[in-house]
């Protein structure tokens, strides 16, 4: 948005086309008109389909394929990010890991889960996905800066926040562990 002239929903549908999302979308209201480079820029059923669809699964998949992260499948879910991690296959560039003891790196996922009444942990998660386990709301933020300046402190960027890109600040321990993380539900690295 340097030009101070692109509306910040055109550059959630550059995120849409980039990552490669957007046609498996079409069957959604809005979606095609996003689809044609002639009509977007004044389309309100472009728009409308912006606002009206979860994008943050989708900010993620534009940064990491714009990345070049080989083995990389961009999705539109959270869900299927934490998949790739738990595949294990030597392919996906993901790995799933447990943040109360391993330290965030640049280029990871830190990844909740959202509008539970009960955590379910590490195992919970490998063992809703391990039964085919689908719906589950969650976000992920890419971690950018892991206590680089040895600030006790790393920062991650995430999309779809208050419809923008957002920055959030977290506090690590010496270990470079992720300290006082709220625990409205639960985190896990990717």
């Amino acid at each position: 948005l340097a030009d101070q002239q692109t509306p910040a929903w055109r550059r959630v549908v550059q995120y849409w086309q980039s990552s490669g999302l957007l046609s498996s979308m079409s069957a959604r209201p809005g979606a095609s008109d996003c689809n044609a480079p002639d009509a977007w820029p004044t389309s309100a059923e472009c728009r409308a389909f912006v606002v009206d669809t979860p994008w943050s699964a989708v900010f993620v998949s534009y940064a990491y394929v714009r990345a070049g992260i080989p083995g990389f499948s961009p999705a539109a879910s959270h869900l299927d990010f934490v998949r790739q991690a738990l595949r294990n296959d030597g392919v996906s560039p993901l790995r799933f890991a447990d943040p109360d003891s391993e330290a965030p790196a640049v280029g990871d996922l830190l990844c909740f889960t959202r509008g539970l009444s009960t955590p379910m942990g590490a195992a919970g998660i490998r063992s809703y996905i391990a039964k085919g386990g689908a719906g589950l709301a969650m976000h992920c933020d890419i971690v950018v800066d892991a206590n680089a300046a040895g600030d006790g402190r790393i920062y991650t960027i995430g999309g779809n926040i208050l419809q923008g890109v957002t920055l959030r600040t977290l506090h690590v321990n010496k270990n470079g562990t992720l300290w006082q993380l709220p625990r409205k539900g639960e985190t896990f690295l990717c």
